[in-house]
This record gives C-alpha cells, structure tokens and sequence, in this order.
C-alpha cells in the first residue's frame, strides 16, 4: 500500500508539469531551428543530418561560426527555465500540503522533484532531436566528409553522440536543480530567475573575458563546441571533466537540499 501511495503520489508531482505542453514547445522551437541552421548550411556547403544536429544543440561556437549559435543555446536554456525552473516553488508552496502529506517525508519529496526534473528535461531534448532530425533528413545524407567544425580531432561516433547529448541534458538538468532549490529557500521565483539568467549570459561570453574560466562556469558544459574536441585551446575541458563537475554539481544541490529542506519553515509566506 505504502509503494502504490508514494508511486501515485510521484504521478500527481509530475503532472505539474504538462508533458504534451512540453512537447509542444519543444516542436515548434526546435522546428524553427532547424529550418535557420538548414538554410545557414546550405549556403556554406556543409548540409548533412549530422551537422544539422550539432549546430542545433552545440552551443555558441568560439569563432568559426556567427552569433546566432549563441541566440540558439540561449533560448533553449530560457525556454527550460521558464518552464521547469519554477515547478518546484509551485508544487511546494501550492500543492505542497497535499502532495507530503501521501509521501510522508520531505526528502523523498525533494527525490521526486528532482526525477520529475530530470524526466521532463530528458522529453524536451528527445523531441527537439527527433524534429531536427525528421526535417534535416529530407535536406540532407546523414554524414559526409564535410566536418562543421574543421578543427575537430576526432570523428564523430554513435557512441560520441551519445555522450554529447547526455552532457547536454545532465548540465539543463544541474542548472534547472539549482534554480529550484534556490526558488524554495528563497521563496520567490524571481530572484532565482534573473540568478540563473546571469548565469546563462556570463556563460556565453566568458570565452571573451578569460579562456580559462571556460571550464569552470555552470553553462559551459552544455557548449560542447567549447570541449577540447572541438577547440584546441581548451585541451583539459573533455567530455568526462563536464560530466564529473555536473554529476559534482548535483550531489551539492541534492544534498544541500535534503538538509535545509527537512528544517525548513516550507508553510510560511511566499513572495511570489
């Protein structure tokens, strides 16, 4: 009985956030990039499926490329902070009485705030993949010789691709955890917002403010232009090195919060 309660209990958390809206957005954001990064390829002559994918979710590349591959990235981070940064103050300050009182405990209602973050993140990315990729595929072959980014020093491999876009999706979800948990402890959404927003543009332009600090900001990680496969200037910023700092990052926020959470006055007034 105890399981069927804490199972039905995570249903009710994750219905908080609408999947099918999700979906929605995520289509029709990532339809519209394509088709800029379809047209942008085509004139530069590097049009493959591959290409459209990197382009689409690498991140602001440091030089070879112009500024809207920054406007893209920073887009899809203020989409995902829009849409899942505030879930938690509003499932705690809103549905919070109901939803811990089936749990029983705040720690495993951090847990599930925490999955159903995770979740959400990871259906935003798969459809955003699968649009790209079902419009980039009646443009282009799916690979060729032509590298987007002639400086690579290694070949793009399934395997690869697959650890690019966990990279991505595990650095939105440490930055969206951290939003949320500054939204609780703060009891605004607001402030936490604009924190995160810094965040994101500091990230963009930290290249051209110290090469070094590249590796080290929240953000970068999901850039994956800016990894040492891609830059020559950045030997040390490998795959690996961002997926231990957000895994890192994550334990903090998770820990942190399981213990300000269960001594925290979660029923008294909210800002917002």
């Amino acid at each position: 009985m105890k399981k069927t309660s804490i199972f039905s209990a995570f249903k009710t958390i994750s219905s908080g956030i609408s999947s099918k809206r999700l979906a929605i957005i995520s289509a029709s954001f990532f339809t519209v990039v394509a088709l800029v990064n379809i047209k942008f390829l085509i004139n530069v002559g590097k049009g493959t499926v591959l290409n459209v994918l990197l382009l689409s979710f690498g991140g602001p590349i440091l030089k070879e490329f112009p500024a809207f591959t920054a406007l893209q990235w920073f887009l899809t981070q203020l989409i995902i902070m829009s849409l899942l940064g505030s879930f938690s103050f509003f499932e705690l300050y809103y549905r919070g009485i109901y939803t811990l009182t089936r749990i029983g405990s705040r720690i495993k209602w951090w847990t599930m705030i925490a999955v159903s973050l995770l979740i959400k993140i990871i259906q935003f990315y798969i459809v955003g993949i699968i649009v790209v990729f079902l419009i980039s595929i009646t443009q282009f072959p799916l690979y060729d010789e032509h590298l987007l980014i002639e400086s690579m020093k290694l070949p793009i491999t399934f395997n690869m691709l697959i650890i690019l876009c966990v990279t991505i999706m595990i650095t939105s979800f440490a930055i969206t955890l951290l939003q949320s948990f500054l939204s609780i402890i703060l009891k605004s959404t607001i402030s936490p917002s604009i924190f995160i927003l810094i965040i994101h543009i500091f990230a963009i332009y930290s290249a051209n403010i110290n090469f070094e600090l590249v590796k080290w900001l929240p953000g970068n990680q999901s850039m994956i232009f800016r990894h040492s496969i891609f830059t020559s200037g950045l030997n040390s910023f490998s795959m690996i090195w961002s997926l231990t700092y957000n895994f890192f990052l994550i334990s903090i926020i998770l820990l942190y919060g399981y213990f300000v959470i269960t001594r925290f006055d979660i029923f008294s007034s909210k800002e917002d």
